[in-house]
């Protein structure tokens, strides 16, 4: 290698700032292969390629669609979630509130989860596209959230659990024809000899699971009992009905299960299946695809409450009526740097960030009257036409869902009275447009009877004309001869030129 590579080269990889003070570009060095002509001996030398890391300009940092942002001036806007637009596959996309870092405000992060929430409840798509698509959303907010789902819905496919009953169980032949089980205690001949299947009412109760106190999931928020009439193949003996499948275990609910002892004794599998329409064959697809949704549901459910820990402790915060009484109608926008106002619909959408908070099982009983307050937050004019609308509570005991019902009401008067205060604005805008139009009309008439010609349009200059303009010089000797007489004239009778005569000439005509 020659003295001039020597000097220069460094090993690769190497990162120092040296250069031109502290904030420097970075330095690697980069080999760069020379072949001789010939292509018989390569020689190796290095070349330098600066990379620009650093800058001496302070220089704006630009977040990504997705990511998690520490900055309230990015993920909050006007007091309000912002909201940025989230894809997952083949999942419908929505406009969700850009996720805080879990170490910001815990108001700042129940308001954002709260919202997220009520997007994906309110999005058309199945359980199974939900339960996934908000898995991706929270797996870097709060990574044990799957695994609280998880352990609440192992084993939820076991029907001998008892958040499945087994009931109306009748055996039906070929045809799907319900056949007569008789009086007891044995089965008819008929039965033994044609049954296929055995069908029942199969409920399934996920509010019944029991889940261990600590893992920051409850059953009680999961789905309510449903139920589905499901069949299974009955348990043969040579040609005909098992003994072992007695006239008790068909016609007591209290027996029903013991039909599962039973296949199991026999080595037979008890493989539910469901027609995917009326008369249909029942067959095991169609079941497995019903039950997964209904599982996904479950999922869905324990995956809300396992995100919650995202939000953090609440301990020492303001109380829910404190924060809605601080809202109100005027904010500051930060990035004008003026006041702006919220729309009836916004100031409305402000409140239910707070209000989904509240839990409907047992809501808060000292909430103060929501339409008082969504009233106090309204501007003076609209308070002016509404001060006599406010809904008031009824005397004695009231409830959260007779409060919502209230401030439900105020809304749609703020809104009516919303509409008519633009309609006036529009009014008035029209009135003075229409105004400037007609004083513009009157002072092109009077400059046409002061001067006898219709003022000159205004065109713009042109960016590179000068104050002084060169005057354009007449072609002909015609032309020359005319500019001579007038300018004769205009030397003679001076007055006949000037401002004040063509002014008396004005008044003169107005007055004849």
């Amino acid at each position: 290698m020659s003295d001039y590579y020597a000097s220069f080269s460094m090993p690769e990889n190497t990162d120092y700032f040296t250069l031109r003070g502290s904030l420097q570009p970075e330095i690697r060095t980069q080999s760069l292969l020379i072949r001789a002509q010939d292509d018989s001996q390569p020689t190796m030398g290095h070349t330098f390629v600066a990379h620009q890391t650093y800058s001496s300009r302070e220089t704006h940092h630009h977040r990504r669609n997705g990511d998690i942002s520490t900055n309230s001036a990015e993920y909050l806007k006007n007091g309000r979630p912002a909201m940025e637009t989230f894809r997952h596959g083949d999942f419908p996309p929505l406009n969700l509130p850009i996720r805080a870092h879990p170490d910001c405000s815990p108001v700042d992060k129940q308001a954002i989860y709260q919202l997220t929430i009520a997007k994906f409840d309110s999005a058309n798509a199945t359980a199974i596209q939900k339960y996934d698509a908000l898995k991706t959303r929270l797996e870097l907010l709060v990574p044990d959230a799957e695994l609280q789902v998880r352990t609440a819905t192992a084993n939820m496919d076991n029907l001998r659990r008892n958040i499945y009953a087994f009931s109306q169980v009748r055996v039906t032949d070929a045809d799907n024809r319900v056949l007569d089980l008789g009086n007891g205690p044995n089965l008819p001949a008929d039965v033994v000899n044609n049954s296929v299947y055995i069908r029942f009412t199969l409920t399934f109760q996920p509010q019944q699971t029991k889940l261990p106190p600590n893992l920051g999931v409850t059953a009680a928020t999961f789905p309510p009992a449903i139920s589905r009439q499901v069949y299974v193949e009955v348990l043969r003996d040579g040609n005909g009905l098992h003994p072992s499948i007695t006239y008790d275990m068909l016609t007591n609910q209290a027996r029903h299960k013991r039909l599962l002892e039973e296949y199991d004794t026999e080595s037979f599998p008890f493989t539910l299946l469901a027609p995917y329409r009326a008369r249909e064959t029942p067959d095991a697809t169609t079941y497995k695809n019903w039950f997964s949704e209904r599982l996904a549901e479950v999922m869905y459910a324990a995956l809300k409450q396992a995100g919650r820990s995202y939000i953090g402790r609440m301990d020492g915060l303001q109380s829910l009526a404190n924060r809605l009484r601080l809202i109100t109608m005027e904010e500051w926008d930060r990035d004008l740097r003026t006041p702006t106002y919220l729309s009836v619909e916004e100031l409305y959408h402000s409140f239910s960030v707070h209000l989904q908070e509240v839990n409907m099982d047992s809501p808060p009983t000292d909430l103060p009257n929501l339409a008082q307050l969504f009233f106090n937050a309204l501007t003076p004019e609209l308070q002016e036409q509404l001060v006599d609308k406010i809904p008031q509570p009824p005397i004695g005991t009231d409830t959260f869902t007779n409060n919502m019902a209230r401030l439900n009401v105020m809304k749609r008067a703020a809104e009516d009275e919303e509409r008519n205060v633009k309609r006036f604005a529009t009014i008035a805008r029209s009135s003075r447009h229409l105004a400037t139009t007609e004083a513009s009309t009157e002072e092109c008439q009077h400059t046409f009877l002061a001067h006898g010609n219709p003022p000159p349009p205004r065109t713009k200059a042109s960016p590179t004309s000068t104050s002084r303009t060169k005057t354009t010089q007449p072609r002909s000797h015609h032309q020359r001869r005319q500019q001579h007489s007038e300018w004769h004239r205009t030397r003679d009778h001076p007055q006949e030129h000037s401002e004040g005569y063509g002014r008396e000439q004005a008044k003169q005509a107005r007055t004849y």
